[in-house]
């Protein structure tokens, strides 16, 4: 049985680098199988992200992954482009408006 999957699609350095660029913090899970890619820490909010190529989808256990954290009430966004990613920490930025950094 195999628990890890190295393969991470071509597009996530660029999303990670974008998610860090705009203050969030990036820990990389992708090696976990039938998991998702990335875990986003950005204002108190965590959100776990899977990244797809442009018309990519998920697998079966991606998919069971994202209803299992869905049906917790956590966040999951599945994310194809830089602009996606700046999409969801703005989206995230607008939800917490009043939010302070802890000292």
């Amino acid at each position: 049985m195999r628990f890890y999957s190295a393969k991470a699609d071509q597009n996530q350095p660029e999303i990670v680098r974008e998610l860090r660029r705009l203050g969030g913090e990036v820990a990389h899970v992708h090696r976990l199988k039938n998991h998702c890619d990335l875990n986003l820490f950005y204002r108190g909010v965590t959100v776990m992200v899977e990244v797809k190529m442009p018309g990519g989808s998920l697998t079966e256990g991606e998919g069971t992954f994202r209803a299992q954290v869905e049906s917790q009430g956590c966040k999951y966004a599945v994310l194809e482009s830089m602009e996606q990613a700046r999409g969801l920490i703005d989206s995230i930025y607008e939800h917490t408006p009043n939010w302070r950094k802890p000292q």
